[in-house]
């Protein structure tokens, strides 16, 4: 793990990305203490997450509810003119 000061990120960038890239994690540091850390993301698609989801009760579902009344851009308006 290695610590940058702020100050210095923009001339590293690509560098830092790099390294983060091929596994490294870069902790930012301003005023003498850390404020950030950059890793890398998995960007590897999961199915964890649905594993074991009836998505054929979900469609059931949502084909049974009633017809929005009105689009989504129009809930939104109202919602946001409605509020205090």
């Amino acid at each position: 793990m290695s610590v940058v000061k702020i100050n210095d990120i923009k001339d590293q960038v690509e560098a830092l990305v790099t390294r983060v890239e091929a596994g490294e994690t870069i902790l930012i540091e301003k005023d003498g203490r850390t404020v950030a850390r950059i890793e890398r993301v998995d960007t590897k698609p999961t199915l964890a997450a649905t594993e074991g989801f009836d998505f054929e009760a979900l469609r059931k579902f949502t084909d049974s509810l009633p017809p929005a009344k009105e689009s989504a851009a129009d809930l939104m308006r109202r919602m946001r003119d409605e509020s205090y």
